[in-house]
């Protein structure tokens, strides 16, 4: 049986070590990288989609409450970062003097996004996703180079 041996250099074998102690700082730059890029693609899909047809009044509100999540480590221990709506959104409408109504950012969007009944769809989420594919992954990896050569 043949044998094959890969010496790396000493100075590969110095930035795996110090790679390991700065992995959750190196994780969390590309984890931003990638959240700010995937925010400039969205927004603008989400505010151009707003106000079209007769059954939409641009508020503000959907717009502006899209955000970027600070970077988390959820219970399995994978970081991830978020683009998303804040809630609540200010009152939509008072039913009565003690009965207000409220609506989600986040059911907004969706029926922006797939319309329901007399109103069509405006898809702004599946264009954005689709642009992300081809975008943020290669920024996302080229900060992961970036921080590796400061090693």
């Amino acid at each position: 049986m043949a044998k094959f041996i890969v010496e790396f250099p000493d100075s590969i074998y110095e930035k795996f070590a110090k790679m390991g102690a700065n992995s959750d700082k190196i994780i969390e730059k590309m984890l931003k990288v990638g959240g700010q890029a995937a925010f400039k693609i969205t927004k603008p899909n989400l505010q151009n989609s707003i106000g079209k047809g007769k059954y939409s009044r641009p508020t503000g509100q959907l717009a502006n409450s899209l955000g970027i999540s600070p970077v988390k480590v959820d219970s399995n221990g994978i970081s991830n970062i978020k683009v998303g709506f804040n809630e609540p959104r200010r009152p939509n409408k008072t039913i009565s003097k003690n009965v207000t109504y409220y609506l989600s950012n986040a059911l907004v969007a969706n029926v922006l996004e797939y319309g329901k009944r007399g109103q069509p769809a405006r898809p702004w989420m599946r264009p954005s996703k689709k642009a992300l594919q081809a975008t943020v992954k290669p920024l996302m990896e080229q900060e992961f180079y970036k921080e590796i050569d400061k090693i």
